[in-house]
C-alpha cells in the first residue's frame, strides 16, 4: 500500500500516517489545533528559564521523561490522545483515523499491544477487533515502539538537533527541525530533503514544561497542514489494564511491515 510515514514524531506518526495515501488530498492547511484539553498541570513551583533560547526548550522538552501526563495529537486528518508515564514505561494511545478506523496501543513494560478496526485492518494486515502483542525488546534498536525510543513522548529527541530558535515571548518558541531521522522512516526522495528543516513553534508554561509543539507540515507538501501535539496534566497517574487474554494474539509480521516497524 502506498504510504509515507514520519516515524521521527512518534508511534501516533506512525500508525496515523501509515495508513495513509500520498496521491489522496491532503487535509486543509488551514485546519484548526486540537482543542485546549480540560484539566490544568499539576501545580509546581516556577523555575528559572535559561538565557539562551535553544537551551530553555531542550529543558522544557526534557521534563517529559520526569512525569506523568497526556497528549493529544492531530496530523492530516487523523487524531489522537494519550496518558505517557515514560519512566514506568506504561503508557495509551488511541488513535481515530480519517475514515473512522481507530488504532490503539497500550504499553506495559516491554509489552507492546496494538488494535486495529474498521477497514484500515485489512489496508494494514492487523487482525481485525483482536489486541496484537510484540515484545518490543525483540525491534530493531531505535525502533519506536521500544520503550527506550518512545519518541511519540519525548520530543526531546526532535528537539536536539534544532536550528534558529528564537524566544518570540515568555513561554513562546521557533525554528526549524530536521524530521528526516528515525529507525524506520520512510520518505519519497521527493520529499526526503523538505524534511531536513521544517518549522515548528513551542509553548512552555511557567513550571518549563512543554505544553505545545507544532510542525508546518506545509513546508514539506502544500496543503499538509500541522502536526500539533499539546501536553497537559502533568503528574497524573497513568493507569493502564492489560488487555483479556483470550483478546491477545502474537503481532503479525504482515502489519509489522505494512507500517514500517518490520
Amino acid at each position: 500500500m502506498p504510504k509515507w510515514t514520519v516515524l521521527g514524531v512518534g508511534v501516533v506518526a506512525v500508525l496515523a500516517l501509515a495508513a495513509c495515501n500520498p496521491d489522496s488530498t491532503p487535509a486543509a492547511s488551514g485546519a484548526s489545533s486540537p482543542a485546549s484539553p480540560s484539566g490544568s498541570p499539576s501545580a509546581e513551583p516556577t523555575v528559572a528559564v535559561p538565557a539562551d533560547a535553544g537551551k530553555a526548550l531542550l529543558e522544557a522538552a526534557g521534563r517529559l521523561g520526569k512525569q506523568p501526563f497526556k497528549l493529544k495529537f492531530s496530523a492530516l486528518g487523523q487524531e489522537a490522545t494519550g496518558s505517557i508515564d515514560l519512566t514506568g514505561k506504561t503508557s495509551e494511545i488511541d488513535t481515530l483515523l480519517q475514515n473512522g478506523a481507530t488504532i490503539n496501543v497500550r504499553q506495559l513494560g516491554t509489552d507492546q499491544y496494538v488494535q486495529v478496526t474498521g477497514d484500515t485492518a485489512g489496508a494494514l494486515h492487523a487482525t481485525a477487533g483482536k489486541w496484537m502483542h510484540v515484545d518490543s525488546r525483540s525491534l530493531p534498536a531505535g525502533n519506536p515502539l521500544r520503550p527506550d525510543h518512545n519518541q511519540a513522548a519525548s520530543a526531546a529527541g526532535l528537539l536536539k538537533g534544532a536550528s534558529g530558535v528564537r524566544r518570540a515571548g515568555p513561554g513562546d518558541y521557533s525554528g526549524k527541525v530536521d524530521l528526516s531521522h528515525g529507525g524506520a522512516t520512510q520518505l519519497p526522495a521527493s520529499l526526503a530533503g523538505k524534511f531536513k528543516a521544517v518549522p515548528f513553534t513551542a509553548e512552555v508554561d511557567a513550571q518549563g514544561r512543554l505544553t505545545s509543539l507544532i510542525f508546518d507540515m506545509n513546508s514539506v507538501l502544500s496543503g499538509a497542514g500541522e502536526l500539533n501535539t499539546a501536553y497537559y496534566d502533568y503528574g497524573v497517574p497513568v493507569t493502564v489494564t492489560r488487555p483479556a487474554a483470550g483478546e491477545i494474539v502474537p503481532m503479525p509480521e504482515a502489519f509489522k511491515k505494512a507500517i514500517g516497524l518490520g
